[in-house]
């Protein structure tokens, strides 16, 4: 009778261990990948937010400031991308930001200890740390990001980069960026001509 138990704790231990190895399961202020928007915000609330569009069309990214999330968040602000025609406003990508007024080094701390967290919650998601490269939005090249991917076998991903905005951009602070990204959208951004 004590291994039938134990065996049946094991199942259910191991279920939620591979549970956790799905973008889904994981939230940045409670917002995530599939569910409609309009779970946490009034359809009116999101229209009258700027849309940043792709120049595609096809998707389009949402800014939501934290006073219609939370007062108490660890994000400066929330970036969800969604579909043009998607009527139920379900994000494809969310990202959790936290700006740093030109002084990326106080980023690099913070990214690793959230690095470290994600490789002790997604055991079985593989780790790719490209390093440094130069962001597309910025064409001088100066700006760079360094980023930690996390990678599904369904090609989701999870990325932790530190944003280090050129001078060129004095507009633009330096960033922390949490993202959890759908193959479809993470094909899309890599098809997509930025200008």
């Amino acid at each position: 009778m004590r291994l039938f138990i134990a065996v049946l704790v094991l199942i259910f231990v191991l279920q939620n261990l591979t549970k956790a190895d799905d973008i889904s399961d994981f939230q940045i202020e409670g917002i995530v990948i599939g569910e409609s928007l309009l779970n946490h915000f009034s359809k009116t609330e999101l229209d009258n937010q700027e849309r940043y569009l792709y120049p595609s069309k096809k998707y389009y990214l949402l800014q939501l400031p934290m006073y219609l999330i939370t007062t108490k968040s660890k994000y400066d602000f929330v970036q969800v991308s969604l579909k043009t025609k998607d009527k139920l406003y379900k994000p494809y990508a969310i990202s959790g930001v936290i700006n740093f007024k030109n002084n990326i080094n106080e980023c690099y701390p913070l990214k690793d200890k959230i690095v470290y967290e994600l490789d002790e919650l997604f055991q079985n998601a593989k780790k790719d740390d490209i390093g440094s490269f130069s962001m597309n939005s910025d064409l001088s090249g100066e700006s760079k990001a360094n980023t930690v991917n996390f990678l599904f076998d369904n090609k989701d991903l999870i990325s932790v980069q530190c944003i280090d905005w050129s001078n060129k951009k004095p507009d633009w602070w330096d960033q922390l960026k949490v993202t959890i990204v759908t193959n479809e959208y993470n094909e899309f951004t890599l098809s997509e001509v930025y200008e």
